[in-house]
């Protein structure tokens, strides 16, 4: 029986590629660029606030890199709301093009 990282391996490449995938990749309006980027700041914030609690309560360890992590999001959520906020009314579409970058490191 083959293991994952083997199959991984012919499927993509050998283990040190990364491979690229579309997150977000559209024109919205204001209004709907305000929901896919709120949506997505939301869930990675919350995904953080979980993970710290998590570890916080099993292992007792410090979280002060998550919790710093938590910060950052949040203040780049309010730059994005900002500038948002400052088009609000306008005849604009909003371009929005996320990729993630996946690597495997062995």
């Amino acid at each position: 029986m083959e293991n994952s990282l083997s199959v991984m391996s012919e499927e993509y490449g050998t283990l040190a590629d990364k491979k690229d995938y579309k997150l977000i990749d559209g024109k919205f309006s204001v209004e709907e660029a305000k929901d896919v980027l709120s949506a997505l700041f939301r869930n990675k914030i919350k995904f953080h606030q979980q993970q710290r609690l998590s570890i916080y309560e099993r292992e007792g360890r410090d979280t002060t890199a998550t919790k710093k992590r938590i910060a950052e999001l949040k203040e780049e959520r309010e730059k994005v709301r900002e500038m948002l906020k400052a088009i609000e009314g306008e005849d604009v579409t909003i371009e929005i093009n996320g990729r993630v970058e996946v690597k495997v490191l062995k």
